[in-house]
């Protein structure tokens, strides 16, 4: 990845790759809100699949949106600062 690219996925949207990982199949999500920044989406191809992440803000609450394949174990931080283990494919809302 170029530094802009970098920055948005793993500094907006939060998408890390664990130390003990290999192929992100362990990851971390933990998106950044930034003020003034109220819609973020984006996504990363693996080789077992598509790890989408997006997020918006109205009314400045946030609202994060996850889509993983099988495959992938996610620790997820949700807007309002809750961990949460995902370890199967899922389209997930978090609030």
């Amino acid at each position: 990845f170029g530094p802009c690219t970098k920055y948005l996925f793993t500094d907006i949207l939060g998408i890390k790759q664990t130390e003990d990982s290999t192929g992100f199949d362990k990851i971390t999500i933990s998106p950044m809100y930034v003020d003034g920044l109220d819609f973020a989406k984006g996504y990363i191809t693996t080789n077992k699949g598509r790890i989408s992440v997006s997020y918006e803000k109205v009314n400045g609450k946030a609202t994060l949106y996850l889509d993983l394949p099988d495959g992938i174990h996610a620790t997820v931080t949700t807007p309002l600062g809750y961990k949460v283990e995902v370890d199967k494919a899922t389209k997930s809302r978090f609030v």
